[in-house]
C-alpha cells in the first residue's frame, strides 16, 4: 500500500517532479565544463546543489530564495583544474555551502614522511563513484536520499574510501550528512577530516551571530586573539581585513545537543549544525570579513588547521587501524525565526 502521503501527492499531480526533485546535469562554461551537478528541490523552499564531481560536496544552496552559501571568487570547476602543490587548492576553491576537507590533509600545506600535501587535502576535489538517487515518498518522513563513494589512494600508500549520503528532507527544511571513512589497507592510517560549512551574503551581514553549545578554546593565531572579543558577532565588509579562525571543543548542552547556529537578522532565517561529540571533537569557526571575500565557516572537524605534520608532531592525528571504519553524522537544520 502506498503512505498516504504519497497518495495525496498521486491526487493532485501524476508527476511528482512537480513538487520535489533531484535531476541530475552538467554545467557547460568556463572551468565549470563537464561537472557534475544534482539539483535538488525539496518543495518547501530548500534548493541545492549536490556535486558528484566534486566529493558529493554541496554547492549552491539556498532557502525561500535567499542564498545561505558563499561562493568565492574562483568559483565551481571541473576537479581537472585542481592543483594540489601548496595553496594551489584556493584557485578551485569554491567552496559553496559544503567543501569536505581531508582525508589525510586538512588545513595547511605540509610534508611528511616525504609525501608533499596540499591545502585542505585532496578529497573535496575528487568525483565520486556508484552514485544513486533514491526518492522516497513513502518513508515516515519523506526524503530524497543521494550516496556515493569517493576514493583517496596511491600505489604503495594509504586507501581511504569515504562512503557518503545525504538525506534531503521533503516536509521540513533539514539535510541530513552520514559519512563513513574506511581504512582499505593493511596498515593503519592517520585520518584528517573538517566539514567547511560555509554561510554568505545575503544571508550573512553585519547583523548575523554564533549561538553555540561548544567551549570556546583558543584562537588560530595572534590576529585571531585580538579579535576574541568579536567572535560572536559577525562585522560589516572591510577591505582588506584578515581572515580570522576560531576553536571550540565540542560540548552537549544540558538537554544533550552540541549544535553551533548562525542567526540571520536581516533575513529572519538560521542555520543549525548539529553533531555528534564522541565523532568530531572539535568545532572551527572560519570569518572572513574583508569586502569581496565575505564570509563566515561552521566547520566540525577532528582536527585543527595547521595541517598533517604539525598533527603528528603533537601525537593529535586519529588513526584508523586496518579495514576498520569511522563514521561521522551531521544535521543541518534551515529555520525560520
Amino acid at each position: 500500500m502506498l503512505s498516504d502521503y504519497y497518495k495525496h501527492l498521486l491526487t493532485y499531480t501524476g508527476n511528482p517532479d512537480q513538487v520535489a526533485f533531484a535531476q541530475r546535469t552538467q554545467l557547460r562554461e568556463g572551468k565549470m565544463e563537464g561537472l557534475d551537478v544534482i539539483d535538488v528541490d525539496n518543495g518547501n523552499g530548500l534548493h541545492l546543489w549536490v556535486l558528484p564531481g566534486r566529493c558529493l560536496d554541496i554547492g549552491r544552496l539556498s532557502l525561500y530564495g535567499i542564498n545561505i552559501s558563499f561562493l568565492s571568487s574562483a568559483g565551481f570547476s571541473n576537479s581537472a583544474y585542481y592543483d594540489a602543490a601548496g595553496m594551489g587548492g584556493l584557485d578551485t576553491f569554491a567552496p559553496g555551502f559544503l567543501a569536505t576537507c581531508g582525508l589525510r590533509n586538512s588545513g595547511s600545506p605540509c610534508e611528511s614522511n616525504g609525501e608533499q600535501f596540499g591545502f585542505h587535502g585532496r578529497i573535496g576535489q575528487t568525483p565520486a563513484d556508484s552514485v544513486g538517487i533514491y526518492r522516497d515518498f513513502e518513508a515516515p518522513d519523506p526524503c530524497i536520499k543521494i550516496s556515493g563513494r569517493v576514493r583517496e589512494g596511491r600505489l604503495f600508500g594509504a586507501q581511504l574510501e569515504l562512503y557518503r549520503t545525504i538525506t534531503v528532507y521533503l516536509k521540513e527544511n533539514k539535510i541530513e550528512i552520514e559519512d563513513q571513512i574506511t581504512n582499505l589497507a593493511a596498515l593503519s592510517e592517520e585520518l584528517m577530516m573538517l566539514y567547511h560549512i560555509n554561510l554568505g551574503y545575503p544571508f550573512l551581514t553585519e547583523r548575523a551571530y554564533l549561538v553555540t553549545s561548544y567551549e570556546y578554546e583558543k584562537p588560530a593565531d595572534e590576529n585571531a586573539r585580538k579579535k576574541e572579543g568579536q567572535r560572536l558577532h559577525f562585522k560589516a565588509p572591510v577591505a582588506g581585513e584578515p581572515e580570522n579562525c576560531f576553536f571550540y571543543k565540542q560540548r552537549r548542552d544540558e538537554n544533550g545537543e552540541a549544535y553551533a547556529t548562525c542567526i540571520s537578522e536581516d533575513t529572519g532565517l538560521s542555520v543549525r549544525i548539529d553533531t555528534n561529540p564522541e565523532e568530531l571533537p572539535m568545532f572551527c569557526n572560519w570569518q572572513s570579513w574583508a569586502a569581496g571575500n565575505y564570509a563566515m565557516g561552521i566547520s566540525p572537524c577532528t582536527c585543527y588547521g595547521d595541517g598533517r605534520a604539525a598533527h603528528q608532531e603533537r601525537g593529535q592525528m586519529v588513526v584508523l587501524p586496518p579495514y576498520e571504519s569511522r563514521k561521522h553524522h551531521l544535521t543541518i537544520s534551515f529555520l525560520k525565526l
